[in-house]
């Protein structure tokens, strides 16, 4: 939106890709985003998800796979600026104070604003240890993460100059206050009014700038904030080093003096040779010369919005005459604890030919420059050593293009330099909607979302949104700092003498059992801390003050005392010490596994590894308690995938029956498991804290303490032998599998479950063994998480295919062929295989994307590209769905139809709308049941006193039951309606309601499914 109204022009698919840097979407999906986006660019049509490109049918006219689009684009109002709502006066920016001395005074920090250069200067001559701050950035950071505080802070933003830039004879003079987007577009304006030849710096500097950070963080960013920030992976900085770049600071005593950016410049980690009265006012960038190369590589993890693992900037000059080298900087970040200039390769280089003799020296030399050690902040030692030679090849490539040399084989060179970027790519299968008898059936077609116009206008309520009520207080936690460790004592002395603090709760809230929470019927989770924590990150107490700034404040001015204790952090610790829930909880024996391996020509031994992972939902945990004050009522407002296992936690907590607790859900941002069980570790203190205080009590984690305190994926540990044929036929698997559950069971059990039935994945094995079991460790609880240990699982499966294919030296996917599974075979969970279509699906798909011709072409593109490889791989999945095992009770769901007597239709039903549009599934079934439109029909949220004893919205199912259920309520209802409509068989919807009701017929109905 700022996009639309801020460019001058139409905006193109790139305007429209740098827009959304930045912006995550962690459900739906980025490409219905983009194709809704992209109406609005020069591309103008959707692309309706073609992978045919132009050669899709809509555009050549030749009907092949269906004609249909998705959406009518005749329907779309074009964009017209000028019908946009007026701005409310009152929120837009003034310039009344402008040009005034600004200063707020808080508690703890003294902000000012000046607005001159010597106001600038005297202020940092009296605040020498003052943090000059522009788009807060990095002292934001600090404040909220690292708990740092400054008394004085000083914003330059006003001072006219700390804000130029300017063209003169030798190069550039850039304010230190300009941001780097506006750097960004002067620049740009600049290379097209200057010679070539001296924009290569320039250049390099824009080439870096959409790598850095996001459009939002480039918007405010200044130049001077990432120079004294110094930190050792700005993107920026090796730039300003390498282009000898040059600072002009000023201080109110000692005046202008000019500090050249080279190796003396950084004398620390995020330290340099700046007096601390100093303040930068600009810096100069030069231009370059036609004998000189400059180039600037960045390598991270992802291409966007990222850090650095490594980045460069190189610069040489030549002597054209004979390709010797005059000068040269050699610049590199993430390799210390600041920018380094490889002085000894740089001496190295100079008076050296610019050849392919060079290479080899330069890499030793390289190697000595830059030494990494085992144990350097960041890790991946041997891959960061790696990168830095892999840059300067980079850079040797290019300058040898540029010099038009050719002492390296075409095929050597060919994407060794270059990088290449591409719009976004995205495709969709979707089948054409059949048509229906009746126009009211909405099942089958492609209905949006019932909240998708509030959610995309900001509109949708989460759970933080609703209104604070006028007394609410909030809860702010305490959390352990140690993984294991005894707690000798808890001073809440100073926290409780904070104006607006009210209370303390703790395990003294929760006498006996009553503070321990969990899946029933184990209980084995602390609400509060006792006596000692086990994990990093557990709760000791919450502090309820009258708001959430004096509630996050004052909790950190409570004081543990702690008695360090050894934890068990890792699988083979825990394996070490035979930590584990349970013994081995899961075991499967088919078959005769010592006979299966005689029977084998071939054995291979094995150790697989899956690491944690974190959630990161959109909306972290957040909770309201409000008590009701009466008959010990309280309602909770959670951000939970299941209500009733709230529901039943909080009744155990507060030792009251579940039918005075309701829970409600209205929308969830992002669950994917880690807001099954999670939802009590916030919405147990907040009930414990609302009846102890009589009022509402909310809290909402932060991000940083959502994952410090939640858990995650599981990481696992495989060991394996399998025994196999000369074809890769699998005879024989013996495999144990162990899962970190840290700090309680939680549902690790059932994650373990799930993991070692998906152990072959597709493939039938005649003789194995497998063993299951959940380590007991001394980390966040881990829990449910997408997939719930069938992607470990299956991850083990195609690993050993992978192992046996390698190892026979055949094609992995001629190793699937001989396993699959057949119909009528059992697995060894004892499970029939019938109507097995995962082979024809497998085939279909090879077949369908030209797997085996694009294999034989990427086999050409790699023999003939040195440095750019391409691959091509595929896997089958048979993932089971519903809860299994020891869960099977949870197979059942819940629904209540109630219809008014105008023929509007209220729906409820036990799942949980997170995002996955289930709501809108269940207005999908009911419209066909009932034969109504779907606006008809409006579901609310998601309640406890409206279905009791739901299932969590988990296992992939929650359509299947919960759809089943609504069916149900709905087949009640049109049996009762069924002689009024016999009496009017053409009557309407709404007349038949009517004359239900006064026939007093029951228009509610609740059902169920098992």
């Amino acid at each position: 939106y700022a996009m639309l109204r801020s460019l001058e022009k139409t905006p193109d698919e790139n305007d429209l890709e740098i827009a959304l840097q930045g912006n995550l979407c962690r459900c739906t999906g980025y490409r219905p985003i983009l194709e809704g986006l992209m109406t609005l660019t020069t591309c103008g049509k959707i692309s309706n998800g073609c992978t045919m490109g132009n050669k899709c049918c809509m555009k050549t006219k030749k009907i092949e796979n269906g004609d249909k689009d998705m959406c009518n684009s005749s329907e779309f109002s074009p964009y017209d600026p000028s019908q946009e709502p007026i701005f409310p006066p009152e929120l837009m920016l003034t310039n009344e104070f402008d040009k005034e001395y600004l200063i707020f005074r808080g508690k703890k920090t003294t902000w000012y604003r000046p607005t001159s250069l010597l106001e600038l200067l005297k202020l940092k001559y009296k605040y020498p240890n003052a943090r000059i701050v522009v788009g807060n950035t990095e002292i934001g950071v600090e404040i909220k993460l690292k708990n740092c505080q400054y008394p004085v802070m000083i914003q330059p933003n006003k001072v006219s100059e700390l804000n130029i830039i300017k063209k003169c004879v030798k190069g550039l003079i850039v304010g230190a206050a300009v941001t780097i987007n506006q750097l960004e577009n002067e620049l740009k304006k600049i290379i097209d009014i200057i010679p070539d030849h001296k924009t290569k710096i320039i250049k390099s500097i824009l080439e870096m700038i959409p790598w850095f950070a996001s459009k939002q963080i480039r918007n405010v960013a200044c130049i001077a904030g990432n120079i004294i920030t110094g930190s050792p992976i700005s993107d920026l900085n090796p730039i300003f080093l390498a282009a000898r770049c040059q600072l002009k600071v000023q201080s109110k005593q000692n005046g202008i003096r000019y500090l050249k950016m080279d190796h003396t410049f950084f004398t620390g980690y995020r330290r340099n040779a700046l007096n601390p009265d100093e303040v930068v006012i600009d810096l100069f960038i030069p231009f370059t010369q036609k004998n000189t190369f400059f180039k600037s590589i960045k390598q991270s993890r992802r291409k966007e919005d990222d850090i650095a693992l490594v980045n460069a900037a190189f610069y040489v000059e030549i002597n054209i005459s004979n390709n010797i080298v005059k000068d040269a900087e050699l610049v590199f970040g993430g390799m210390s604890a600041t920018a380094v200039i490889a002085q000894k390769t740089k001496s190295l280089i100079i008076n050296s030919e610019w050849s392919e003799s060079l290479l080899d020296d330069v890499y030793l030399e390289l190697l000595k420059d830059l030494p990494l050690t085992s144990n350097a902040p960041g890790g991946m030692v041997t891959y960061r050593k790696s990168l830095v030679l892999s840059l300067f090849f980079k850079f040797y490539l290019y300058v040898c293009n540029q010099l038009n040399l050719t002492m390296i084989d075409s095929h050597q060179l060919i994407n060794g330099n270059n990088v290449i970027t591409h719009n976004c790519k995205y495709a969709q299968y979707h089948n054409i909607p059949s048509n229906s008898s009746s126009p009211n059936d909405a099942v089958g077609k492609p209905l949006v979302h019932k909240s998708a116009i509030q959610q995309t206008t900001g509109e949708a309520v989460y759970c933080d949104d609703i209104p604070r009520h006028s007394d609410e207080l909030y809860l702010a936690v305490k959390t352990s700092i140690h993984a294991h460790a005894k707690i000798i004592s808890v001073d809440y002395t100073e926290a409780l003498s904070q104006p607006g603090v009210v209370t303390i709760v703790d395990e003294k809230d929760l006498p006996g059992s009553r503070n321990m929470v969990g899946i029933m019927p184990i209980k084995d989770d602390y609400v509060f801390a006792r006596e000692k924590v086990v994990n990093f990150g557990q709760i000791i107490c919450g502090l309820v003050a009258v708001d959430p700034i004096t509630a996050q404040d004052a909790v950190k001015l409570i004081h543990v005392q702690y008695e360090e204790l050894k934890p068990i952090i890792t699988i083979e610790e825990a394996i070490k010490n035979e930590s584990y829930y349970d013994g081995r909880c899961a075991y499967f024996e088919k078959g005769c596994i010592d006979q299966g391996f005689k029977e084998s020509n071939h054995s291979l031994n094995g150790t697989l590894r899956t690491g944690g992972q974190d959630h990161f939902y959109l909306e972290t945990q957040c909770c309201i308690a409000i008590p009701m004050n009466e008959h010990n009522e309280i309602e909770i407002i959670s951000s939970t995938q299941a209500p009733n296992d709230l529901q039943e936690s909080i009744s155990h907590c507060l030792d009251i029956p579940a039918n005075r607790i309701v829970c409600k859900t209205k929308r969830l941002g992002g669950g994917f498991g880690g807001k099954e069980t999670k939802a009590f570790t916030i919405a147990a203190p907040c009930a414990v804290a609302a009846v102890k205080t009589g009022k509402s009590v909310r809290c909402m984690l932060d991000r940083h303490e959502d994952m410090l305190i939640t858990g995650g994926r599981n990481p696992f540990l495989c060991h394996y032998r399998v025994g196999f044929n000369e074809h890769g036929q699998i005879q024989a698997l013996d495999i144990a599998v162990y899962g970190n559950g840290g700090s309680s069971r939680d549902l690790s059990a059932g994650t373990i479950e799930r993991c070692v039935t998906h152990l072959t994945n597709t493939y039938y094995v005649p003789h194995i063994r497998i063993s299951g079991y959940i380590c007991a460790t001394n980390l966040p609880s881990n829990t449910a998480f997408r997939g719930f240990g069938a992607p470990q699982g299956m991850f083990f499966a195609e690993s050993i295919i992978d192992h046996i294919s390698r190892e026979l030296n055949i094609d992995s996917n001629a190793v699937r062929a001989k396993n699959f599974f057949e119909n009528g075979q059992i697995t060894y969970y004892n499970q029939l295989i019938s109507n097995f279509t995962a082979k024809n699906c497998w085939d279909e798909v090879l077949e369908r994307s030209k797997y085996t011709l694009k294999s034989i072409e990427i086999e050409k593109f790699n023999r003939m590209n040195r440095w750019k490889k391409r691959g091509i791989a595929g896997v089958p999945t048979m993932y089971g769905i519903g809860f299994s095992g020891g869960s099977k009770f949870l197979n059942q769901a819940g629904a209540l139809l109630l219809v008014y007597i105008d023929g509007s239709v209220l729906l409820a039903h036990g799942g949980v709308e997170m995002g996955q549009g289930l709501h809108t599934k269940m207005i999908q079934v009911a419209s066909r049941a009932l034969d109504i439109p779907a606006e008809s029909i409006h579901i609310k949220e998601t309640s406890t006193d409206k279905i009791a004893n739901a299932s969590p919205t988990a296992g992939s199912f929650s359509s299947d039951l919960n759809g089943m259920a609504v069916l149900n309520a709905c087949e009640i209802i049109k049996a009762r309606l069924e002689p009024i409509k016999k009496r009017n068989p053409g009557g309407s919807w709404a007349e038949l309601v009517k004359t239900a009701y006064f026939e007093k017929v029951n228009l509610c109905a609740s059902g169920f499914y098992a």
